[in-house]
C-alpha cells in the first residue's frame, strides 16, 4: 500500500497557534509551485508585514520529497527560503542530507539557524518563538 498524505493535494500545512511574525509549516510528501505559491508565500508575506523579524520552523516530514518537476521547472527550490529575512529558522528534520546541508549553511548564516530532529519539535517551535529551547 503507498502511503497517501491526509492534506488533500497539499504537502505544505501550516502550523497553527503561532505568533504574527512566525512562519510555521509542515512538509511531507512531493512539493509542487501551487504548494509554494498558494501556502508559503502567502504566509510569509503576512509575517513580514509585521514588521519584525520573521521567526522560522520548518518541519520536513519522513515522507518529504525535495521538490516536483514542476516546481523545479518553476524554479522554486527550499534554497529560496534561505533568502528571507529571518529572526530565527528551525529546522526540524532526521534527514541526513538536510542536516548536512542546514549544518553548513547556519555556520555562515547571518542569523540564527538551528537544526532539531522530529522529536524534538516541541522544543523547536519554542526556540524559533521565544529564543529558548
Amino acid at each position: 500500500m503507498r502511503w497517501r498524505p491526509c492534506s488533500v493535494g497539499r504537502m505544505i500545512t501550516l502550523l497553527p497557534g503561532l505568533p504574527a511574525n512566525t512562519v510555521g509549516f509542515r512538509v511531507d510528501g512531493k512539493v509542487d509551485a501551487s504548494d509554494y505559491a498558494d501556502i508559503l508565500q502567502p504566509a510569509i508575506a503576512t509575517a513580514l508585514a509585521t514588521g519584525q523579524p520573521v521567526n522560522g520552523i520548518v518541519v520536513l516530514g519522513p515522507h518529504f520529497v525535495q521538490r516536483s518537476a514542476t516546481s523545479a521547472a518553476a524554479g522554486l527550490d527550499f534554497g529560496e527560503l534561505l533568502d528571507q529575512d529571518w529572526g530565527r529558522l528551525a529546522v526540524v528534520s532526521n534527514h541526513m542530507f538536510i542536516n548536512m546541508m542546514i549544518k553548513m549553511y547556519a555556520a555562515k548564516s547571518p542569523y540564527d539557524v538551528r537544526r532539531f530532529s522530529l522529536s524534538q519539535e516541541a522544543q523547536a517551535i519554542s526556540w524559533a518563538t521565544t529564543g529558548r529551547a
